[in-house]
């Protein structure tokens, strides 16, 4: 049986962000740039992975002209006829400014080379993202996210899977794991950077010139830095960090997680002020008082010691 190739090429109209939202059980999606006011959508289903029949794939276009792409498997899945639906590759070409939406359950997302808007929602599924410009929102479940050159703000969910973003400028970052780790490489904005962890470390890699002040509350975490710190307390939980003097506030609500702020491997951050050279000790004000009671000096030699 040979494979299955859906081909539909649909117009954005003149003035109209282009939009997508796809949909897949399994397989893989792709999103990367097309031409301008056009969205070309090329879905290939793949025999001998799954029930050909009953994986039906749906495109259309909605009035405001969106585009909706999901893959269905007709009457249900069927467990007791070990039935299950064939993997569907979507590969769709936007126009280089868009909205997308991208979904899949034991599938694979790869968005790149795009500016406008992205949201992610994957079960036990890679997330691949790179070269984005506009915000960012991801849901994964037992699958990994990994990226670069991200330009935006970040919001994230996951559950039991890592999130890893390098050489990225993400103005904001809130974010919420529950047994995953999460690594972004990213200069320090405005704000807010916020995460909530259960089990997760979060890592932050930060230009050496980085000011930020460290917030942890957690049972068992901590908060770490390569950088000088100028400042640290610790009281009921909470860990507070100045590094480097202080500044934007980096926040971790955790039960074990810890935090890492620091350079890129490679990179130093600038040594530690020196510290003032110490001044000699001024005379002691009671023995110079004994002096004069003794006759040693005089009241005048006396005040010109202390003065």
């Amino acid at each position: 049986m040979s494979e299955e190739t859906i081909q539909q090429t649909f117009t954005v109209p003149a003035g109209t962000l282009a939009r997508l939202e796809v949909s897949n059980i399994s397989g893989s999606i792709e999103v990367l740039p097309g031409e301008e006011g056009v969205i070309a959508l090329t879905a290939v289903k793949h025999p001998h992975t799954g029930d050909l029949e009953r994986t039906e794939v749906n495109i259309s276009q909605a009035e405001d002209g969106s585009v909706k792409a999901e893959v269905k498997f007709r009457e249900g899945w069927r467990i007791l006829t070990f039935s299950k639906p064939c993997q569907v590759s979507f590969t769709v070409r936007m126009p280089p400014h868009c909205s997308a939406q991208a979904s899949g359950v034991s599938c694979s997302v790869n968005v790149h080379d795009l500016e406008g808007d992205f949201e992610v929602s994957s079960v036990s599924g890679q997330v691949a993202l790179n070269e984005l410009s506009g915000p960012v929102k991801l849901n994964t479940v037992s699958g990994d996210v990994d990226g670069s050159y991200i330009h935006g703000n970040l919001q994230f969910h996951t559950v039991s899977g890592n999130v890893r973003l390098k050489e990225s400028e993400l103005p904001a970052v809130t974010g919420h794991t529950v047994s995953g780790d999460v690594a972004l490489q990213t200069p320090l904005a405005e704000g807010p950077y916020t995460v909530n962890s259960v089990s997760g470390d979060v890592r932050l890699t930060v230009p050496v010139d980085t000011h930020c002040t460290a917030y942890v509350r957690a049972i068992s975490g901590h908060a770490h830095t390569a950088f000088p710190q100028t400042a640290y307390r610790r009281s009921n939980g909470s860990h507070v960090a100045a590094v480097q003097g202080g500044g934007v506030p980096v926040n971790l609500h955790s039960v074990s997680g810890d935090l890492w702020i620091g350079p890129a491997e490679g990179e130093k951050p600038a040594p530690a002020p020196a510290a003032a050279p110490a001044q000699p000790a001024g005379p002691d004000r009671k023995d110079v008082l004994d002096r004069i009671e003794r006759g040693e000096i005089t009241v005048e030699e006396g005040l010109k010691l202390l003065g």
